[in-house]
């Protein structure tokens, strides 16, 4: 699959996930939860991060076909970043499939950290966000559209610091992966 790279270590493949509607429509239909914050006194509900998320297993036959394909495929882009990048990994964690509602956010942060070792990031844009609603490198000067079908792949450590920009001419529906060692 073709890629564009905007950075070192950061990979934007167009086009990746299919049938992205009926991704967002199986979403609704199974409900949202306030999105929280690792480590917030708060039960991890903090205004750093708005959204509202979803978890679904990973690699499961329990999964609609839809959320399976998905998740496959971003276990076919990990292992082709890994080979690529000579790292290894042995899991992916459960996706977080997020609802941003114009306005929602989730300000600069990084994907690894204490409690959390992670080794690569992916976010699979659900919809075309027609303003705001980017990921944002701001340490690499990069912002990246939210696209129906776009991943971005790029590693979980505190260089690669991004941040959810609000959306704001509609709401915004993305799935995030980590891949664990």
């Amino acid at each position: 699959m073709n890629y564009t790279v905007p950075a070192i270590g950061v990979r934007v493949y167009d086009g990746a996930i299919n049938d992205c509607d009926k991704i967002i429509e199986w979403c609704e239909q199974q409900g949202w939860n306030r999105s929280r914050v690792s480590g917030d006194q708060n039960d991890g509900v903090s205004e750093i991060r708005t959204s509202k998320t979803l978890f679904v297993p990973f690699l499961s036959y329990a999964n609609v076909d839809v959320i399976y394909n998905m998740n496959k495929t971003i276990w076919t882009l990990f292992d082709d970043y890994a080979k690529y990048w000579d790292f290894s990994f042995s899991d992916v964690q459960h996706p977080s499939i997020q609802k941003y509602d114009i306005g929602d956010h989730y300000k600069l942060h990084s994907d690894s950290g204490t409690g959390m070792l992670r080794v690569v990031s992916a976010v699979a844009y659900l919809n075309t966000v027609e303003e705001g609603g980017r990921t944002v490198f701001p340490h690499m000067d990069i912002a990246v559209e939210a696209v129906e079908g776009r991943v971005v792949i790029f590693p979980s450590d505190y260089v690669y610091a991004h941040e959810a920009e609000a959306p704001k001419s509609n709401t915004k529906y993305a799935a995030a992966f980590w891949a664990v060692p």
